[in-house]
């Protein structure tokens, strides 16, 4: 029995066609109030129900109540509650827990066996290898005659699907699962393809890359495929508690992740004690000097130490300060109205820059109000006290009212700006980058109003706008934001 009368959700734009097909007129990710029954028979939407057995209420999704009515009639909270209304059935019927344990079903049964199969069990008869491979035949044809028309799939094997593809005009094969996971996020035969949108090979090597190199720097034990809690970690070093995730740019898009993915698996490892590094794909290949020289700092394995109490604080030029970040920063460079320097002997070994707050996070711009934009050090080069002698140097000279920062959750929990004196705000929802040619590319760069000018449907969100173009998002772990408050320091 469902006890909600009405439930609140979010459209899905898989469900659009499901919705005008009862009269709906919805458009994706509107908020809409329905009743239960409204939802498709294969929802994952979970709905309270009453257990027509023991009474319990749980949350189920609606596609299992449904499919608990159609097989059994009522609906049963668990196997366990089935099992027992079948055998109370039988009980007030028969006298017993199933009609096989009759003495009259078991001779009846046998004799039948013996008479069309020449064995007390078919499965011990020569027509058994016959029968069984009908049974799969049919079995087959229901399933092809039931998806062939509705998705225009050409066969349907054992484990695979045969579709056409428009785009490359032939046909392609793709595993059953793999086709529902990229239905579920379109319905564009290109975007499903497989020809179109082959599955990567890469990743496994590059991960194993990652393992090797860590193996190499430390004498730690390094276990790789780590399980703990049903969820995994790629690379774990137990005596540091800091696992590494390998991140490949097409297994973990929107096509084979849930967008709070990396997220969940953050907070999983991060509630046990256990530091969760984000190493992504296009980073290990393309900036996997920085990449490397950060992983040996976590590791505690930086060769060169410089105290910062032996540097000169200076503030310096606009090129000087871009060549450092680029070089030796995984984010790059940003403009920065402040840029300051650590130096060591004449050379840059360290930077910070800080500016006013930025508009494309849905900030204004304030006196006094300021925010720190990057920091980092010379590669392979770890710099004892650098960012909270540069960032007190800002403090004393520039006086702001308040500060704040964003550390990304891939790499960072936060320490860094705990010991500059900053408390946590808040925690972000996941970020998300678009795919192109392998890079994740800033979403900033494909809002709506950028892909209209380029001549797209004005009629459609930017995501379908780009699912259509067969771009898909991959998300982050969301970004800590910290602030820093002198009054509330000096108090």
């Amino acid at each position: 029995m469902i006890l909600d009368e009405k439930i609140i959700i979010k459209v899905n734009p898989a469900q659009i066609k499901h919705f005008k097909t009862i009269g709906l007129d919805v458009k994706p990710y509107d908020i809409i109030e329905i009743s239960p029954h409204q939802l498709n028979s294969g929802s994952n939407i979970k709905i309270n129900c009453k257990c027509d057995v023991c009474g319990d209420i749980k949350k189920h999704a609606y596609r299992k109540y449904i499919r608990s009515v159609k097989n059994c009639g009522y609906y049963s909270c668990s196997i366990k509650c089935a099992k027992e209304k079948i055998k109370k059935t039988f009980m007030d019927k028969y006298g017993y827990e199933h009609h096989f344990m009759s003495e009259e079903s078991k001779n009846k049964i046998k004799k039948t066996w013996l008479n069309n199969y020449g064995s007390e069990h078919f499965a011990n008869s020569e027509k058994y290898g016959e029968i069984k491979n009908d049974i799969i035949k049919k079995r087959k044809d229901t399933v092809y005659k039931k998806y062939a028309e509705k998705d225009n799939i050409l066969r349907i094997d054992d484990f695979e699907i045969v579709k056409y593809c428009h785009k490359h005009q032939g046909e392609f094969s793709i595993n059953k699962k793999l086709y529902h996971n990229r239905k579920r996020i379109t319905n564009n035969d290109n975007v499903i393809c497989t020809v179109c949108n082959p599955l990567s090979e890469n990743n496994s090597l590059l991960e194993l890359d990652l393992l090797d190199f860590i193996r190499h720097n430390i004498s730690n034990e390094v276990i790789s495929n780590h399980r703990d809690g049903g969820k995994e970690i790629d690379i774990f070093i137990p005596n540091l508690n800091i696992g590494f995730e390998f991140n490949g740019l097409y297994w973990h898009n929107e096509l084979h992740k849930e967008n709070d993915y990396h997220k969940n698996k953050t907070d999983f490892f991060n509630d046990k004690n256990i530091k969760i590094i984000h190493i992504w794909e296009d980073d290990w290949v393309l900036k996997s000097e920085i990449v490397k020289s950060r992983v040996l700092n976590l590791l505690g394995k930086t060769k060169k130490k410089i105290y910062a109490r032996k540097c000169v604080i200076k503030e310096i030029g606009s090129k000087e300060y871009k060549d450092f970040l680029k070089i030796n920063h995984i984010q790059g460079s940003i403009n920065s109205s402040i840029k300051l320097g650590l130096y060591y002997d004449g050379e840059l070994v360290s930077a910070m820059g800080l500016g006013s707050l930025r508009k494309v996070l849905g900030s204004k711009s304030k006196l006094g109000y300021y925010e720190l934009l990057r920091y980092c050090s010379k590669l392979n080069t770890l710099v004892v006290g650098g960012s909270s002698k540069l960032f007190k140097y800002f403090i004393d000279k520039y006086k702001p009212t308040n500060v704040i920062s964003y550390a990304d959750r891939s790499w960072s929990n936060g320490n860094l700006y705990e010991k500059m004196g900053f408390t946590l705000k808040s925690i972000t929802k996941p970020n998300y980058y678009y795919i192109l040619d392998k890079i994740r590319v800033n979403r900033y760069n494909f809002r709506k109003d950028v892909l209209i000018r380029g001549g797209y449907d004005h009629n459609k969100t930017e995501h379908q706008i780009m699912l259509d173009r067969g771009i898909y998002r991959i998300y982050d772990s969301g970004s800590l934001v910290y602030e820093f408050n002198p009054q509330t320091l000096n108090s």
